[in-house]
């Protein structure tokens, strides 16, 4: 089969062809017996509906988020043992790699094709789902990603996959939009995926608040794998497919109660009197206080909210300090400009008597949220969460009393 260039040609040969039709038909007998309860019709008969094939990709890919089992796979000389999950998009894979391979010899039959595009279309909707890929042309053919774009339309989920906007997890609108997807482990799925990327992007602004909710979502999906392998291998039937679906449920609750504290969070800065930007820094002040044990101010708490006034006014203090060093020309490449920062926060700190003894540990941290939020507070990643009032400037005595710290305390560290 070498069609151009001769004997130099990287074309496949007839020997490489006929290798990778025969593991081709291996990889795809594997699935269908994987599926062999489900009825492939939709994707193997031309004039079929095209409904009936997303009600079949869309269940398909359900039963690959819900399924339990726990299967052998063989790969680069040993076995491992990997969720049905990660089996089926290995097998996918593979089978993939094969068909790139043959499927152009004509050595195929159509239904033979139409299966393996039904396999691809079910992987790269699982892949969506859960964050693992990309649907694209670098995965499946365009055909196949036309099938999985559809079945997103189909299974309204498209619109909460494509969120631009960072609020919108945390609107009325997204948990409609939630409701509307029938599917339970794949809702599970949506959901974990999106709770993720707005972790990820609100660690952008508040690392010490992100940290929290990124332990706490671990913890759920920990605990739901667990539950999940003690389910009795021998318990069959309809209680053990209701034990699953129980399963999902808890994890599901439990991924939603997260979605609403982060969104109680975000909106925590008003309860306190603070602007969104100074409650990175409150934050930061509180955990450390928690965290090495020491006192600082009196708490008390109001509509559910901490609310500390000595680390409100130091807080305050910091983020001016910042906002007097931003307004230098191209700051964040001064070094000598970041250099005054930092050094100005330490004094800040110092003067304050945060913490009580010398710490350079907790000086440390407080200094990897100033540099994370310097990092990001030039590339418009802050002004994606809600603000109503402008930074609180301080008096102009205050402000200068700076140059005046304590610089024997400084000296210490």
């Amino acid at each position: 089969m070498k069609v151009y260039g001769g004997n130099t040609s990287v074309a496949p040969t007839s020997d490489d062809v006929e290798q990778a039709t025969s593991v081709f038909r291996e990889e795809l007998e594997i699935l269908k017996n994987m599926f062999v309860s489900y009825d492939l019709t939709p994707f193997i008969d031309a004039e079929c509906d095209p409904i009936e094939r997303y009600r079949l990709l869309t269940k398909a890919a359900e039963y690959v988020f819900a399924s339990i089992q726990e299967l052998h796979f063989e790969g680069k000389g040993a076995s491992q043992t990997v969720s049905f999950k990660t089996y089926f998009l290995k097998t996918v894979k593979r089978m993939r790699a094969a068909f790139d391979i043959c499927q152009p010899s004509g050595e195929l039959g159509e239904e033979e094709s139409a299966l393996a595009q039904c396999f691809m279309a079910i992987a790269g909707f699982v892949r969506k789902m859960s964050g693992t890929g990309d649907v694209d042309t670098d995965t499946m053919n365009r055909a196949v990603s036309r099938m999985v774009e559809e079945a997103l339309k189909y299974n309204q989920v498209e619109s909460i996959l494509e969120s631009g906007e960072e609020e919108d997890i945390f609107s009325p609108e997204y948990f409609e939009k939630l409701s509307d997807v029938k599917m339970p482990a794949t809702k599970l799925e949506l959901l974990v995926k999106m709770l993720r990327k707005q972790i990820k992007e609100y660690s952008k602004v508040n690392q010490i608040a992100a940290k929290t909710f990124q332990e706490m979502l671990e913890k759920t999906i920990e605990e739901y794998h667990e539950r999940r392998k003690h389910l009795s291998a021998e318990e069959a039937g309809e209680a053990q497919e209701q034990a699953s679906e129980d399963i999902i449920k808890i994890a599901t609750e439990q991924a939603l109660i997260i979605l609403r504290q982060m969104k109680e969070n975000r909106a925590s800065f008003r309860k306190i009197g603070l602007t969104f930007e100074e409650k990175v820094f409150y934050d930061i002040l509180i955990s450390l206080r928690d965290q090495y044990n020491f006192e600082y101010g009196t708490d008390r708490e109001v509509d559910g909210v901490i609310i500390n006034d000595k680390c409100k006014a130091l807080a305050r203090k910091v983020k001016e300090i910042i906002d007097t060093k931003s307004s230098f020309t191209d700051w964040l490449n001064n070094q000598n400009v970041r250099n005054e920062l930092k050094l100005e926060i330490k004094i800040c700190l110092v003067k304050n008597g945060y913490p009580p003894q010398y710490s350079p540990e907790v000086f440390n941290k407080v200094m990897e949220q100033v540099e994370n939020f310097e990092e990001f507070s030039g590339n418009n990643t802050i002004s994606y969460y809600e603000r109503k009032s402008e930074p609180v400037m301080m008096a102009a005595e205050e402000k200068n009393a700076y140059g005046a710290a304590n610089k024997t305390k400084v000296s210490r560290k």
